[in-house]
């Protein structure tokens, strides 16, 4: 069964917000909101790493990295779990909270 996520994110100063919706059934993200947390606004992930711990890697159209969510784990991730993360393009550190979780 396939899941959407949205997941909030906001930067460790506070400063900038986004949300980033991410589909499970063709592994794509996409980023809105008015904060500039990240430069590229839709991609695709990889999910890396094993029982010691997951990283959910965000990847532009063109498979470049564009940042990452820490301990996010399409399989087990539930509603209200929280992460860090960082974004490769801008630098800015990040908390990450999934907000919503639909099986689809």
């Amino acid at each position: 069964m396939s899941k959407d996520f949205t997941v909030l994110i906001q930067s460790v100063d506070g400063s900038l917000h986004n949300g980033i919706d991410i589909r499970t059934a063709d592994n794509s993200w996409t980023c809105g909101g008015p904060g500039n947390i990240f430069n590229t606004k839709k991609g695709t992930y990889s999910l890396i790493g094993g029982d010691e711990g997951k990283l959910l890697v965000l990847k532009s159209s063109a498979l470049v990295r564009v940042g990452d969510l820490r301990g996010f784990d399409p399989e087990s991730t539930k509603e209200g779990q929280k992460g860090v993360g960082i974004s490769d393009e801008t630098g800015t550190a990040y908390n990450w909270t999934a907000d919503k979780c639909i099986d689809v």
